[in-house]
């Protein structure tokens, strides 16, 4: 009888680990964003309008908490900084940096200044739209030798 429960309990050990483990590892690869899954959570009374307006207060003040505020918009910015990806330097004919963002960041309307939030969406979106033109010119030298 000693033995049975010494073996239930060496083995429960180890699954309680690899329970705790994917559960941990599931809700990180989560979709979507917490803020929004606390909002909900947290339910609103009143009419929609009410609502709407309590919901958007409600997240900020769950973003503030989070430290998801201004979080990713500022690494970025820091990002671009240390690199050295300045919109001046590539106005003058350097070249644009690589820079691929899977997700466009969270908090830049949340940005004061309206300047730095062009720059910010231009230094985003540029390395983007210039990697696409090259694949249509790829593309199209293609068709041109396909063609002649």
């Amino acid at each position: 009888m000693f033995k049975y429960a010494l073996k239930r309990i060496l083995t429960f050990i180890p699954m309680l680990i690899a329970i705790s483990l994917l559960s941990f590892v599931i809700s990180i690869n989560a979709p979507g964003d917490p803020v929004e899954r606390l909002s909900k959570a947290a339910g609103n009374e009143g009419s929609a309008e009410q609502q709407s307006g309590a919901s958007k207060k409600i997240k900020q003040e769950l973003r503030k908490k989070l430290g998801l505020d201004f979080q990713q918009v500022i690494s970025i910015i820091n990002l671009f900084e240390k690199s050295g990806y300045n919109l001046e330097k590539v106005r003058e004919g350097e070249p644009v940096a690589n820079f691929f963002l899977a997700k466009f960041p969270e908090g830049i309307s949340e940005l004061d200044n309206i300047e730095q939030r062009k720059r910010i969406f231009i230094q985003i979106l540029l390395p983007i739209v210039l990697s696409e033109n090259e694949k249509i010119i790829a593309d199209r030298r293609k068709l041109t030798a396909i063609m002649n």
